[in-house]
């Protein structure tokens, strides 16, 4: 039972980037401009903090009672419910700061809301109710621990490495953790959160069930081959995207046929196209406004970087090595949280930017086995420049 003490880890880190969420500008800000109600926000707030004094007193020791082990499981997809509706927030609260024309006040816009006859309002106003219907689970899952109390525990206190980073990878339970390795049949649970998907090389996702259902995924990983897929598992993969719409970690190594469903993700933080066919870069990535790490390795279609790219505010990993990158265009200036750039044996490249140096933040610039014939004389501006090769 050693996952419920992890599990129960993993929750107080995700809490605590719930609680930085949700006191954010751009959410407090956006929350009251679409007219949501401050008691609902300090009922989320109240419950989130009762949640976490629960956890903690449940960490002292290891559970072995099965009905706690239960509510634990209920709890963590109960939080991921609500990351999943607070996430969404603060997206509309970016997009809506970044694609505002600038002659709009946008705190203006968010406090005085937009009109009840809007598409857009509309659909926020409906978080209202979504947002209800999760608060009355949180707390009914808190009533539910009164009444089953502290439980028996065995065991020591086990400790466990905190980081700012919440790695959802590492410390899951297997019924949100799932590794598809051509294990014929193999179902899914209701709750998995957590997909890598191996196999063998006429293997295909329809042989496990499930997997069409699991709308709640976050992470899914097609893992790295020696081979392309065929034109069956493109097909496959191009008609699950557009249900994974919670998906926050996403890899397509090598896949031919990329859907424009993509940039409907809106809640990456990581995407991994290494060795697409990339035929419309723009149509993927141009609302991806949470994205941090994006690989385009070896992407050998790939001759420019549409300007949208420079939208992508939180992105702070951009690997474009082996591509047919002719030059970045001036937009790049916008990515500024770029820490990692990594433009090697890019051949084509021969010249950069020279407003690059308006990066500040970028600590690592690769540019091995490029073409480039000089670096702008301003990158020597750049403080925080740690590594250039």
């Amino acid at each position: 039972m050693a996952g419920a003490v992890a599990g129960g880890s993993f929750l107080s880190a995700l809490l605590q980037v719930l609680f930085d969420r949700m006191a954010s500008r751009e959410f407090v800000d956006f929350f009251k401009g679409q007219r949501l109600s401050d008691e609902l926000l300090r009922r989320l707030k109240t419950t989130m903090r009762t949640i976490n004094r629960l956890l903690d007193d449940d960490e002292e020791k290891q559970i072995i009672n099965r009905d706690l082990q239960v509510w634990l499981d209920d709890l963590k997809d109960a939080v991921y419910e609500a990351d999943d509706f607070l996430d969404e927030i603060a997206y509309e609260g970016l997009r809506s700061e970044i694609e505002t024309c600038p002659q709009t006040d946008n705190i203006a816009m968010f406090r005085n809301g937009l009109p009840s006859c809007s598409p857009v309002n509309r659909r926020i106003m409906n978080m209202k109710v979504e947002l209800e219907k999760i608060l009355d689970r949180l707390e009914d899952l808190v009533e539910q621990k009164d009444v089953l109390g502290s439980g028996e525990k065995i065991g020591e206190k086990h400790e466990t490495a905190t980081t700012s980073l919440v790695d959802e990878s590492a410390v899951f339970a297997g019924e949100f953790c799932n590794t598809l390795d051509d294990a014929k049949g193999l179902k899914l649970a209701k709750k998995t959160r957590h997909l890598s998907y191996v196999r063998a090389k006429h293997g295909n996702l329809k042989e496990f069930e499930g997997t069409y259902e699991r709308k709640v995924l976050r992470t899914f990983l097609l893992m790295e081959q020696s081979w392309e897929l065929d034109q069956n598992e493109n097909g496959e993969i191009h008609d699950l995207l557009p249900t994974l719409t919670r998906l926050r970690v996403l890899s397509l190594s090598q896949y031919s046929y990329l859907p424009d469903s993509i940039g409907n993700l809106k809640h990456l933080r990581y995407l991994n196209l290494f060795k697409a066919s990339l035929k419309n870069l723009h149509a993927i990535i141009h609302a991806l406004y949470n994205l941090q790490t994006l690989i385009l390795r070896e992407c050998k279609d790939l001759v420019e970087l549409p300007n949208s790219i420079g939208k992508l505010k939180h992105l702070q990993h951009l690997d474009l090595s082996a591509t047919s990158i002719r030059k970045l265009p001036n937009c790049v200036i916008g990515l500024c949280n770029l820490e990692t750039l990594i433009l090697r044996q890019c051949k084509d490249l021969t010249v950069l930017p020279t407003n690059m140096a308006s990066l500040m933040n970028l600590h690592h610039l690769d540019t091995r086995e490029t073409n480039l014939k000089e670096m702008p004389l301003q990158m020597v501006n750049l403080k925080n420049l740690l590594d250039i090769q």
